[in-house]
């Protein structure tokens, strides 16, 4: 089993790749060596002739096995190591040039993948690749081996090898043309579980408050039964390749252990003896190269599924930038549409025109898959449009320097990550050069003035601040978003989790600071609008219109999009 396409993921490791395989085979043969170094002893003490020249033979070749298999063993690792870095190193770089997109993948696929599924496919670079070059050439050593010899013993041993050892190929193959299809769906059951689950765990307070724990319980029982019967295929394949491979290996060795002793009682000479003890210590050697590659090849059949989908990711196009530098006078969306490059079929926003100002507070607001966020990131640079055009100041996006446009849009979602570290740190690491006055009153801005009367700004915070409350990392993120004075701010359902009095001072600070940017805030909730100049109605993809909220209301468009508004 060996997919070429791959070895675009190990650039560099080739060589090293086969150089293992050329150590390993040296090993081997040291190996061999030792074996045949014990069985001269053995001739030398039952005819009584000297053991210098098997004790040598045992000697050096004891050094070309621990030399080889040392030195096999520290470029194996060096060449997992380097794999592994540069494979995780090339998806971090292809996730930041994407932005949002990420293909088929969600969020919690692509943790896996890089995870789980680059451990994979080391192992199939590092360890079966090397194991697969020795194992294609211990047949040929057995032969040269035999006809070194040219005993009878031997040559029975060269032919149960000749007849049996290509079994375990066949059955691999075999099993590979069917385990394709098994491996891959395996792994995409493996990943869509995953994926299920985190978003669970991420909306279970929603699932709770919307009623909806039972139906997301039932839908992940079903997802486990699928993944569970896909496990049990994996195992019955190999279950029955390890049958067959075990039957090959043992069988063989014992047929060549008895046709070693049949042998030498007919004939119970130094040497005859010697010669079958020899015979029964290699006989097992010659099988156990192809029947380590077979207990690798389930593993290998991960990490090329994996490597495949890693090999599409890394394939995936990134968004165009340019060199232009804009003064920033609105943007505007002229038949904009967006289609998920994913299994879904239908797009997620249809031909959206839309014209916004430099200044002011500006609403996105729909139910739950209208399409807001998608259009948000459309809006914050993460996604590009599958059809229309989005442009800055009359320049195109894809014409727009990326420096330029990163240092002047901010967008904030509803689960934003905090690093562990002190919010004076968190402060300074997004807002360079920030003093204390300024960062007492941003937190003040968005009622997180009482940190400060606890004195808790240089207190390292938990992973994900989970030492705050859901609403209080909302506000300090929103603090962080607008530590920076951007062009623009858009808010996706970013304060969705704090209270009544909270959300009315963040409101009325988002409201102050749309007189000197553009805020765009993206929200099912119609009281966080009330503000707003103008708002866009969206449902499924489509606009239904941009006027200010009462005239949307007189309009009866708001109401066309849902009644949980």
């Amino acid at each position: 089993m060996f997919d070429r396409s791959l070895l675009e993921l190990a650039r560099g490791a080739g060589w090293r790749i086969i150089l293992v395989g050329v150590l390993q085979i040296l090993a081997y043969l040291g190996e061999i060596g030792i074996l045949a170094g014990a069985a001269g002893l053995v001739y030398a003490g039952l005819a009584g002739t000297s053991f210098l020249q098997p004790g040598l033979v045992f000697g050096i070749s004891a050094l070309l096995t621990l030399a080889g298999g040392l030195a096999a063993d520290w470029i194996q690792a060096r060449v997992g190591e380097r794999i592994r870095t540069d494979l995780r190193q090339r998806m971090l770089a292809k996730s930041f040039a994407l932005g949002g997109e990420r293909g088929h993948l969600s969020e919690s696929g692509f943790t896996q993948l890089f995870a789980e599924g680059v451990e994979n496919l080391d192992t199939y670079f590092s360890q079966y690749l090397p194991s697969a070059i020795l194992a294609l050439t211990s047949p040929f050593l057995i032969l040269i081996l035999s006809g070194i010899i040219n005993k009878p013993m031997m040559w029975i041993l060269a032919g149960l090898t000749i007849v049996l050892l290509p079994l375990i190929p066949v059955s691999i193959i075999l099993v590979s043309r069917r385990a394709k299809g098994v491996f891959g769906q395996y792994w995409d059951r493996y990943i869509r579980l995953g994926t299920r689950f985190s978003d669970t765990l991420r909306g279970l307070v929603e699932l709770k408050d919307f009623d909806t724990a039972g139906r997301k319980r039932d839908q992940l029982n079903a997802e486990t039964e699928q993944f569970r019967v896909a496990t049990m295929k994996v195992l019955i394949m190999q279950l029955w390749s390890t049958c067959i491979m075990d039957l090959v290996t043992y069988g063989g060795s014992a047929g060549a252990v008895a046709a070693s002793l049949a042998l030498s009682l007919t004939d119970p000479t130094p040497a005859s003896i010697a010669l079958a003890l020899f015979t029964i210590l290699v006989a097992l050697r010659f099988f156990l190269p192809l029947r380590r590659m077979g207990s690798l090849f389930h593993i290998a059949m991960n990490g090329t599924t994996a490597g495949r989908d890693i090999l599409a990711y890394l394939k995936i196009e990134e968004p165009t930038w340019g060199e232009a530098v804009p003064t920033f006078t609105g943007l505007t969306l002229k038949g904009v549409g967006y289609t998920y490059r994913d299994d879904r079929t239908t797009q997620a926003l249809h031909d959206i025109d839309l014209n916004l100002p430099a200044t002011g507070l500006f609403g996105i607001v729909g139910v739950s898959g209208a399409g807001k966020s998608t259009l948000g990131k459309l809006l914050a640079g993460a996604l590009r449009p599958s059809a229309g055009e989005l442009s800055i100041s009359g320049v195109n996006i894809n014409s727009v320097s990326r420096s330029w446009f990163y240092d002047n849009f901010s967008y904030l979602t509803s689960d934003p990550y905090l690093f562990p570290t002190s919010i004076n740190q968190a402060f300074s690491a997004v807002c360079p050069g920030i003093d204390q006055a300024r960062i007492k009153e941003l937190l003040k801005l968005v009622n997180l003035d009482y940190l400060i009367e606890e004195k808790r700004l240089d207190t390292p915070l938990k992973e994900d601040a989970q030492d705050l409350s859901g609403g209080e990392r909302q506000r300090l993120a929103l603090a962080l978003a607008i530590g920076n004075r951007r062009r623009v701010l858009i808010v996706d359902e970013a304060i969705s989790a704090v209270d009544a009095q909270s959300e009315a001072d963040i409101l009325n600070a988002l409201q102050a600071l749309s007189n000197e940017m553009l805020v765009i805030v993206i929200t099912h909730r119609l009281v966080e609008l009330k503000q707003a100049v103008k708002v866009l109605a969206i449902s499924e993809g489509t606009a239904l219109g941009f006027a200010p909220l009462a005239e949307l209301k007189v309009q009866g468009q708001l109401p066309a999009i849902g009644g949980d508004l």
